[in-house]
């Protein structure tokens, strides 16, 4: 868990946090003469907290799942569920690991063809959006989870509802990438130079119609 990110973090940092994706850790050198590094493995999953929304770096957010917590008014109803949950923690909740660790044989058998196929699911889910490959795995990755222990664990809430809920999240998170992206960034740079007079059509560019020219 790696906590207090900001969108004002090194370009160093940033390619780092990008790593982990790929499961690459930091690199170290060895100690002895050889001038050798090893890249640490992770071999966990990784969760990023922060006050900023990652909105800097397109390949970043596409890595990411990115969940909001915006409400800071509450009901009665949501502080008993708060209570409530703060209840069950008191009795302990490290049987809910221990019931997860126990599967990890079916894990390893059923984790291809049910990936493959949550991945299909997705797809067809966030079909309007526009979302890249990475993202749909993303996603994929905590369906299949889902379809492994739905016979064995309590889940409260169904593989259909959990769909629905990615593609709430992930809508708002391909919007901004939308804002953050180069892509986007060329063109509001674009259009405040036309706006400022320093590019001028038919000079720097030019506007055929529904066809747009540009003089690089």
């Amino acid at each position: 868990m790696l906590e207090e990110y900001n969108n004002y973090l090194p370009e160093e940092t940033i390619q780092k946090l990008k790593n982990l994706w790929d499961r690459l850790g930091y690199k170290r050198a060895e100690k002895d003469n050889s001038y050798k590094t090893n890249t640490v493995p992770i071999n966990s999953g990784v969760m990023i907290t922060g006050n900023d929304y990652p909105n800097i770096d397109d390949p970043f957010i596409q890595r990411l799942i990115v969940l909001e917590i915006n409400k800071n008014k509450f009901s009665a109803e949501d502080k008993q569920k708060f209570d409530e949950l703060k209840d069950l923690e008191e009795k302990g909740i490290t049987n809910v690991t221990c019931s997860i660790l126990r599967l990890r044989v079916q894990f390893e058998k059923q984790w291809k063809e049910q990936f493959r196929s949550c991945y299909k699911d997705v797809s067809q889910s966030f079909s309007g959006i526009g979302v890249t490959d990475r993202m749909i795995s993303n996603v994929a990755v905590l369906a299949a989870t889902y379809k492994i222990m739905e016979t064995q664990i309590k889940i409260p809430f169904t593989y259909k509802r959990l769909l629905e809920s990615s593609l709430d999240f992930m809508t708002t998170q391909n919007a901004k990438r939308s804002i953050g992206g180069e892509v986007q960034k060329f063109w509001d740079c674009f259009i405040y130079l036309i706006k400022m007079r320093k590019i001028k059509n038919n000079r720097e560019f030019k506007i055929d119609g529904n066809e747009l020219a540009i003089r690089f």
